[in-house]
């Protein structure tokens, strides 16, 4: 169960740095502004990810890499290594499949029940998000220079996984860093390359939930 539990942090954490284009704001207020619009993406992007796992109860550092897709209001992790995992994110339910073990995992949940750091992919892409959505749930701290965009959140009040998400764009708008720290004391650090967007995307996606309903009825 703790493997299951450990890939399930991951997936819905690297939505948040999807669709992410450079702006040239005029104010640091404006600027965060303007990214976290620049969030609720109005097309599907599919990324290249590799993720470093730091585990407080482990001397080596756990490794995974594979696809993610990214639409309005769901999004798609399709890991290839170490195991082949696919799990599905939208506002009301997470589903989550383990190809080489032949498990699932599925649950249903709103804005208010949802899992810590859930609660702001949903405050991120939904259609009427916006950064005081944000600010009910987490304490922001923003800064950019010529390189990167930066974003920093951290929870009001103390949950059970998420303590910190620090999020870095690159000016290219093709690459994205972010760290997640836990309480447990267990951190993971993502690196996400975009490869493409619109409709290939959305048929790669229909394609992958096509695959993860036919487990879910079995």
């Amino acid at each position: 169960m703790r493997q299951v539990t450990v890939k399930l942090r991951s997936g819905w954490l690297a939505a948040l740095l999807v669709s992410v284009v450079l702006a040239q704001p005029v104010s640091a207020d404006s600027a965060l502004d303007a990214f976290l619009r620049e969030l609720q993406t109005s097309e599907a992007i599919h990324f290249s990810y590799h993720e470093t796992r730091h585990m407080a109860l482990l001397q080596q550092s756990w490794k995974t890499q594979g696809e993610m897709y990214i639409a309005p209001q769901q999004m798609i992790v399709d890991q290839r290594q170490p195991s082949h995992t696919l799990t599905l994110i939208t506002a009301q339910r997470l589903d989550h499949l383990d190809l080489d073990a032949d498990r699932r995992f599925s649950r249903e949940f709103d804005a208010q029940d949802a899992p810590g750091g859930i609660s702001a992919l949903i405050a991120l892409f939904s259609p009427t998000g916006n950064r005081e959505a944000l600010q009910q749930r987490f304490d922001m701290t923003f800064e950019q220079d010529a390189e990167h965009r930066r974003l920093l959140l951290q929870p009001r009040v103390a949950q059970r996984d998420v303590r910190r998400i620090s999020i870095a764009v690159a000016a290219d708008h093709q690459t994205s860093h972010m760290t997640i720290d836990y309480w447990d004391g267990d951190s993971s650090e993502w690196n996400l390359t975009t490869t493409a967007r619109g409709d290939p995307v959305v048929r790669s996606m229909d394609e992958l939930m096509s695959q993860i309903r036919r487990h879910a009825d079995n």
